[in-house]
């Protein structure tokens, strides 16, 4: 089960899926940084911002469950849950 978990986190299409996750978040953040584009549709974003750092919680968590300590010897690993842990404290 582990190995088969191993292989769809790190396979090209799963990659390719939460790159372009944090593409679209870096998005929203960017557009709530305008107050006019916030008083339009403030709601819609948060709660797209929201759902990506559910989104995002959920792929390190499932990363932990298939790599277990190995999790932490992977640089980018350690960068994601460093970033999604900052998210976090607001």
């Amino acid at each position: 089960m582990y190995s088969r978990l191993k292989q769809f986190v790190d396979s090209p299409g799963f990659k390719n899926f939460i790159i372009a996750l944090i593409i679209i978040n870096g998005i929203t953040l960017g557009l709530e940084t305008s107050s006019r584009v916030m008083d339009a549709a403030g709601g819609l974003l948060k709660l797209i911002d929201r759902t990506l750092l559910g989104i995002f919680v959920a792929e390190i968590l499932v990363k932990l469950f298939a790599f277990r300590a190995g999790f932490f010897r992977n640089p980018w690993n350690l960068f994601d849950f460093i970033v999604v842990g900052i998210a976090l404290i607001p």
